[in-house]
């Protein structure tokens, strides 16, 4: 089981190697709930930028979800 530090290791270097994450896929990759928390910390060092996209759920209705994008290091 990876604890959370583990958790942003895996998703940065998924950023860095697909050039994006999403939610789910940071759920069923890596076991991670909080990714928002994760991508607040990562941004400290590193360019990502959400974008918002529109889906139909099982039940017919209109969602959002950020889609997670990895820009590159910051300048210090």
């Amino acid at each position: 089981m990876r604890g959370e530090r583990g958790q942003s290791r895996a998703i940065l270097e998924h950023l860095q190697t697909k050039g994006s994450i999403t939610s789910m896929e940071a759920f069923s990759l890596y076991g991670a709930t909080r990714i928002s928390s994760i991508i607040f910390s990562l941004r400290k060092n590193y360019d990502i930028e959400t974008l918002m996209c529109e889906t139909t759920n099982r039940y017919g209705e209109d969602t959002r979800y950020g889609k997670f994008i990895y820009k590159g290091v910051l300048n210090e």
